[in-house]
C-alpha cells in the first residue's frame, strides 16, 4: 500500500474546491484532503499541521496567493506548494517560483490526470532535493570535520604547482613552516625552504616525477615526508601533493629506547663481568678445598679424621651446589639458557638419580623408590640435562626436608600420539610439609617458607624458582599439593619426541678408564695463578707420571713453549699480565709445531659462552673448576694419550704406521680396572659394548656413505668411550684419527679403508669379548 499523502486545499470558491476533491477522489491516489476558503484560515491551518503537498488559489479574498506565500515562507513552513491560477502568464509563474511556489497549475489543468501528475512531480522532486540537500550538508560536515581534523592533528596537507608554488597548506602549518597557512600560498617552495637542502631534493625529485618518502628536519622539529606527483596525460608533471606527518616525539622515543637499550646492555654486560669475577673467586677455592679433600680422603685416616674430612667435602660441595643456583638462575633470568633436543635412555637417567640419592638417603634412613611405568618409553627425545637437573633438585629438596618415612618418584605415559609422548613425573614425600597459604610463595625467588627453616635446612631460596623455570621453558607446569607434617607432591608433565627405529641410536656413556700409564712421562705446562690451584692440578698430574712446568701468567707460559717441549697445555682463563684467552690466541698464530699443542681450557666461570669462546680460539677442550681428577685425566687421555700421533705428519704416513701396531686386539686391564675387578659389573660393560658395537660401527659407515663427515665425528665421539673402557687400543687410536683436527686430509680412500679396518676389529673384538664374557660366567669366585 503506497504512502498516505496529505493534501491542504486554500481556494474561495466552493465550485473549485468540489472540482478539486473529485479529482483527488478519482486519482487512486492515497490521499486525505482538507480545505480552507480563505489567507487567514489557510496560515492559521499551516502553523498547527504539516502537509506533503499545498494547493494555493492565486485569486484569494481579501489578500492574493502570492502575499500568503510569501508569509508561509517567512514562517519557515518548507512544505512543497502548488499556484493555482486561471492566468496563464509565464512573468506570474516566475514570480510565484522567486516567492518560494514549488510549481504551478492552471484552473483548466485540475483534472484527475493533471492533479495526479503535478502532485507526483512535485513529490518526486522534493524528496530529490531533499536527498541533494542531506548529501550536501553530509559534505559541509565532512569538510568541517576533516578540515577540524587536519588543523589539530601533525599531518600537514601542502600541494604546490609545477613551478613549486604553494596551492594549498592544511594542518599544523606553524610548526613546519613557521608561519601561518596565508602567509606562504602563491609563494614558492624553493624560497621558502631555500636554507632546507635535503627538503628541497625531496620536492625536485617529486616534480621530476618520482614518488618519494623520507625523513627531514626543519628547525628544531622532525618530520615524515611522503610527496606523490600530480601527473596529467597530456601534460605530464603539473604539481605535487605532500603529506607531512610530525615524526619529532617518535623519533625522540626512539633515541630514548636505544640509549635505554645501550643502558641496559651496559649494566648486563657489567653484571656478566660481575658473575664471572664471583664465579672465579669463589669456585677457585672451592676447586681447592674439594681437591685437598680428595687428596686427604686417599690417605689413611684414623679415628675421627676421616668423618672430619668428609664433612669439609659434604660442605664444599653444598657452597658449590648455591653457587650454581645462583648462575643458574641469572641465565634462566638473562634468557640465555638454551634448551637442547638429543635422544636419550630415560631408564638410565633414573638409574643416575638413584646413585647419586640413594647415600643422603640412607643417611636419614629414608626408604627412596622409582616407579616407571612400563609404558614409558625408554629412548625420548628431548633435554636430558634439563630434566635431571629438575629431577635431582625436587627429589634433593624432598629427601632434605623429610625426616623419616620415604620418597618416591612415579613416571607415568599419559598419552602417546604421532611422534610425541606425555609424561607425568610425580615426586612425593613424607616431610615436614608446606603451608596451605604458603603453597603461592615457594616458586617466588630467594623465598623460603620461614627463617627457621632457613637456618635449619639452608639453601639460597632458588631451586624451586629454577624448577619452574626450566619446567616452563620445556612448555611445560608444575603443581604442587601439601599438607603439614604429612609430606608434599609435586607434579609436572612434559613432552617428549618418540625415537623411530630408523633414527634410533645407542648413547650409553661409560666412564672412560683408559690406561693411565698412558700418560707416564707426558710434558705438561701448567699455567695458573692461584697458588692453591697450582699444588692440587700438579699433584694429581705428577700422581699420574706426568712431568709437570707450572707458570704464573700467560707471559710466561709463552716463554716456556718456545724454550720447552710440551705434549699438553692446561691454561687457566683469568690470569694476570696476560689471560687464557690471549695466550692461547698467541699460541695458535705462531706458524710451525707450536701452534699444535693440544691446549685445556681451565676456568672457574660457569657460563656456556665461556666454552664457545675457548673453542673459537683453538683450545682442544675445556674443564670447569672445581674439577674432578677422574673427568681431568679422561680429557687429558683423551688428547695425548695411547698412541699419540704427530698431527704434523701427513694423513698418509700415520696410517700406514698405525697399521704396524703389534699385538693383541684386546687389553682387559683398563676394563678390569674400570670394573673395580668386581666381575658382575666386568660382565655387565662386556654386554653394554656387545650390544651398541655393531650399530655404532654401522652409523659411522652410513655417515661415510652420506658425506657426512660430522656426523660421522660424532658417533665415533660417542664409541670411543666404550672402546677405551673395554680396552682395545688399536681401534681407540682409529677413532681418534677421526677425531683429530687434521682427518680432514684424508682421501675418500683412506677414510674407506680406516672404516673398513674398523669393522674388521669391532667383529674381532666382539668374539674376544664373548668368550672373556664366558669365562666370568663359568668362573667361581
Amino acid at each position: 500500500m503506497s504512502e498516505l499523502i496529505k493534501i491542504l486545499l486554500i481556494e474561495d470558491e466552493l465550485f473549485d474546491r468540489k472540482n478539486f476533491a473529485r479529482s483527488i477522489k478519482y486519482s487512486g491516489l492515497n490521499a486525505t484532503l482538507e480545505t480552507e476558503s480563505n489567507a487567514e484560515d489557510g496560515l492559521k491551518n499551516l502553523l498547527e499541521n504539516r502537509y506533503d503537498i499545498i494547493f494555493l488559489d492565486y485569486k484569494l479574498p481579501g489578500e492574493d496567493g502570492l502575499e500568503l506565500l510569501k508569509k508561509i515562507r517567512q514562517k519557515r513552513i518548507t512544505d512543497p506548494v502548488i499556484i493555482i491560477t486561471s492566468q496563464e502568464d509565464e512573468s506570474l509563474a516566475m514570480a510565484m517560483v522567486k516567492a518560494g511556489a514549488d510549481d504551478y497549475i492552471p484552473k483548466s489543468l485540475v483534472t484527475v490526470d493533471g492533479i495526479v501528475q503535478i502532485i507526483r512531480s512535485t513529490l518526486r522532486y522534493r524528496k530529490l532535493s531533499a536527498e541533494k540537500q542531506k548529501a550536501q550538508d553530509d559534505l559541509e560536515f565532512l569538510e568541517i570535520n576533516l578540515k577540524t581534523i587536519i588543523e589539530s592533528s601533525p599531518i600537514i596537507l601542502f600541494q604546490i604547482d609545477k613551478m613549486g608554488i604553494f596551492d594549498l597548506l592544511e594542518g599544523e602549518a606553524g610548526n613546519f613552516l613557521g608561519s601561518q597557512n596565508q602567509q606562504v600560498i602563491g609563494k614558492s617552495i624553493f624560497d621558502v625552504y631555500r636554507d632546507n637542502f635535503s627538503f628541497i631534493e625531496i620536492i625536485k625529485s617529486a616534480l621530476a616525477g618520482n614518488k618519494v618518502k623520507n625523513t627531514v628536519q626543519i628547525d628544531k622539529f622532525v618530520f615524515d615526508i611522503d610527496c606523490t606527483p600530480i601527473v596529467k596525460s597530456d601534460k605530464g608533471v603539473v604539481g605535487v601533493h605532500g603529506i607531512v606527518k610530525d615524526a619529532t616525539q617518535r623519533i625522540r622515543i626512539i633515541e630514548q629506547l636505544i640509549e635505554a637499550k645501550l643502558e641496559a646492555e651496559k649494566t648486563a654486560k657489567v653484571k656478566d663481568i660481575f658473575l664471572a669475577n664471583v664465579s672465579h673467586e669463589i669456585r677457585t677455592p672451592i676447586s681447592a678445598i674439594m681437591g685437598f679433600t680428595d687428596l686427604l680422603l686417599d690417605q689413611k685416616l684414623i679415628g675421627d679424621q676421616y668423618e672430619y674430612v668428609n664433612s669439609i667435602k659434604l660442605a664444599s660441595e653444598n657452597l658449590l651446589v648455591i653457587i650454581n643456583d645462583i648462575l643458574d638462575f641469572s641465565k634462566i633470568e638473562a634468557g640465555k639458557l638454551t634448551i637442547k633436543n638429543a635422544s636419550f635412555d630415560l631408564i638410565e637417567l633414573m638409574d643416575s638419580l638413584k646413585k647419586v640419592l640413594k647415600p643422603q638417603a640412607k643417611s636419614k634412613n629414608l626408604n627412596l623408590f622409582f616407579d616407571i611405568d612400563e609404558k614409558v618409553p625408554e629412548q625420548i627425545m628431548g633435554d636430558s640435562v634439563r630434566l635431571h637437573q629438575i629431577l635431582l633438585n625436587l627429589i634433593g629438596n624432598a629427601l632434605k626436608f623429610t625426616r623419616q618415612g620415604s620418597v618416591g618418584v612415579t613416571i607415568a605415559c599419559e598419552k602417546i600420539e604421532r611422534d610425541e609422548v606425555l609424561l607425568s613425573f610425580k615426586i612425593m614425600d613424607t616431610g615436614i610439609g608446606i603451608p596451605q597459604e604458603k603453597l603461592t610463595e615457594i616458586f617466588e625467588s630467594f623465598t623460603q617458607v620461614n627463617e627457621d627453616q632457613t637456618e635449619e635446612y639452608g639453601g639460597t631460596g632458588l631451586g624451586l624458582t629454577i624448577v619452574k623455570r626450566l619446567i616452563e621453558l620445556l612448555n611445560g607446569d608444575i603443581q604442587v599439593e601439601s599438607e603439614v607434617d604429612k609430606g608434599s607432591t609435586f607434579t609436572f608433565e612434559l613432552v617428549f619426541g618418540l625415537v623411530s627405529d630408523k633414527t634410533k641410536e645407542e648413547e650409553v656413556e661409560l666412564p672412560s678408564f683408559a690406561d693411565e700409564t698412558l700418560l707416564v712421562g707426558k710434558r705438561v705446562l701448567l699455567a695458573e695463578d692461584n697458588a692453591l690451584i697450582q699444588v692440587l692440578a700438579k699433584k694429581h698430574l705428577e700422581s699420574w707420571k706426568m712431568d709437570v712446568q707450572v707458570v704464573p701468567n700467560g707471559k710466561l707460559a709463552l716463554e716456556s713453549i718456545e724454550n720447552n717441549e710440551f705434549d699438553l697445555i692446561l691454561l687457566d682463563i683469568r690470569m694476570p699480565e696476560m689471560n687464557g684467552f690471549e695466550t692461547a690466541k698467541r699460541i695458535r698464530s705462531k706458524a710451525g709445531p707450536l701452534s699444535d699443542i693440544p691446549i685445556i681450557a681451565m676456568t672457574a666461570h660457569a657460563f656456556e659462552k665461556e666454552k664457545e669462546k675457548c673453542f673459537a680460539l683453538g683450545m682442544n677442550d675445556y674443564i670447569s673448576k672445581p674439577f674432578k681428577p677422574q673427568t681431568l685425566k679422561e680429557k687429558i687421555l683423551n688428547l695425548v694419550g695411547g698412541k699419540r700421533f704427530d698431527s704434523r705428519r701427513p694423513a698418509q704416513k700415520r696410517l700406514k704406521k698405525l697399521t704396524q701396531i703389534p699385538g693383541e686386539i684386546c687389553n682387559f686391564a683398563p676394563l678390569e680396572e674400570a670394573a673395580g675387578n668386581n666381575v658382575e659389573l666386568m660382565k655387565e660393560l662386556i654386554e653394554i659394548y656387545l650390544k651398541i658395537s655393531k650399530e655404532a660401527i654401522r652409523n659411522m659407515q652410513l655417515n661415510y656413505t652420506q658425506d657426512d663427515i660430522t656426523a660421522l665425528k660424532s658417533n665415533a665421539h660417542k664409541f670411543l668411550n666404550s672402546v677405551s673402557t673395554v680396552g682395545i687400543p688399536e681401534l681407540t687410536a682409529y677413532l681418534n684419527i677421526i677425531l683429530d683436527k687434521q682427518s680432514a686430509q684424508l682421501t675418500r680412500a683412506e677414510l674407506a679403508s680406516l672404516i673398513h679396518r674398523m669393522e674388521k676389529l669391532v667383529n674381532q673384538s666382539r668374539v674376544e669379548l664373548k668368550v672373556k664374557l664366558d669365562e666370568l660366567n663359568s668362573a667361581v669366585y
